[in-house]
């Protein structure tokens, strides 16, 4: 079953991309709570992350998103996907989200090894992996980072990553928040 969700997962991420490249990525947008974006997501990543503890930072009252429910839950998955991945057994990842103006700001922190300033620079690259930081040498395409980075632009946001070697990572993406009237 594992096996099937994660061929699955590589499908839709190369369906995406593919869409992305091509200029055809309609956005079928609609108002999404954030908290339940996260807690969906966090539904899916457990099934296949069994080792690792997942916890929340998201305070009441953020203003909702203007986004396409499937396509932005690809976005925390495979960053969820990735830090469970690229971080130990037993260890602790998080979610978090705070409003900013204008947009609202999401983080998923890991406590894999974290990455150099030269990793940083080329991670959300096509096909860019990072054998030497995954603990257990898991399989991966490299399309994960670069799904989420067309995705989060196509949304209107920006991605990027806060890392020091032997400290994890964060990875931060932002989304507009809906103006309420």
């Amino acid at each position: 079953l594992l096996e099937s969700e994660s061929l699955s997962h590589l499908v839709e991420n190369l369906l995406e991309l593919s869409r992305a490249q091509a200029q055809q990525l309609a956005l079928y947008l609609e108002l999404i709570e954030v908290r339940t974006l996260v807690k969906e997501t966090l539904s899916k990543i457990k099934r296949q992350a069994t080792a690792h503890r997942f916890i929340t930072s998201i305070p009441d009252g953020l203003p909702s998103i203007n986004a396409d429910p499937l396509r932005v839950e690809r976005i925390p998955y495979n960053l969820l996907d990735n830090a469970a991945k690229y971080s130990p057994p037993g260890s602790q990842i998080k979610v978090l989200a705070r409003a900013e103006p204008g947009h609202l700001v999401i983080g998923v922190n890991d406590k894999g090894s974290g990455l150099s300033a030269t990793e940083q620079a080329r991670i959300f690259g096509l096909f860019q992996r990072l054998e030497n930081s995954r603990p257990d040498k898991a399989r991966g395409a490299g399309l994960g980072l670069m799904v989420c980075r067309r995705l989060v632009e196509a949304h209107g946001g920006e991605i990027w990553v806060e890392s020091k070697p032997g400290k994890g990572s964060t990875f931060f993406f932002t989304l507009p928040y809906h103006e309420k009237a």
